[in-house]
């Protein structure tokens, strides 16, 4: 699970793990979506979830609703919802509050 991403001690920060914001959000993202924490609707809490630390934080999704759901199911369903194909889309659409 995403605790568990890479697992140290208890006592380890996310800051200490990842090198940036962005990275600490695309880990949240994959690791709740591909774990399979829910019976169903695992990927519409990894983007929700996602928002609301990425809001804690100071910035959001700026996003079409209809594009996102297009992008996700389109790495949903080749099996390809990853680090490295989340990181280009998140950096494009991730805003800082003004």
């Amino acid at each position: 699970s995403f605790t568990n991403l890479p697992c140290a001690t208890a006592y380890f920060t996310l800051a200490l793990v990842y090198d940036s914001l962005m990275e600490e959000t695309v880990a949240l993202m994959e690791s709740l979506s591909n774990n399979y924490s829910f019976v169903d609707g695992n990927e519409r809490v990894a983007f929700f979830v996602t928002e609301g630390f990425l809001r804690m934080n100071g910035q959001y999704i700026d996003c079409d609703s209809e594009d996102a759901h297009s992008f996700f199911i389109g790495l949903y369903e080749s099996n390809s919802f990853r680090f490295a194909n989340l990181i280009p889309w998140l950096e494009e659409h991730i805003k800082p509050f003004t």
